[in-house]
């Protein structure tokens, strides 16, 4: 998950882009924006973000559940993308 988060984030700003949203300057807002929008729960991609700029500590993550949480967001994004 640390590993793609990155990647994930870019992917989110230019969903927004893809939904007609300026997106902001941020990783974390813009997973803000889109979590709002495609309706999931974001505080695992924004945890993982802290985790990468050393905010926060790995260790604070539960890797089953947190992993489940970051597939299901995922999944909800597809699936708007899906719908546009």
């Amino acid at each position: 998950m640390l590993d793609s988060i990155s990647t994930f984030s870019t992917l989110f700003r230019h969903t927004l882009i893809a939904m007609g949203e300026q997106p902001a300057p941020g990783k974390a807002e813009n997973i803000k924006r889109l979590a709002a929008r495609a309706k999931f729960d974001p505080g695992i991609f924004l945890k993982l973000l802290q985790v990468r700029e050393r905010a926060a500590n790995e260790n604070e993550i539960g890797v089953a559940a947190a992993f489940t949480k970051y597939l299901d967001g995922i999944n909800t994004v597809i699936q708007a993308v899906d719908a546009l």
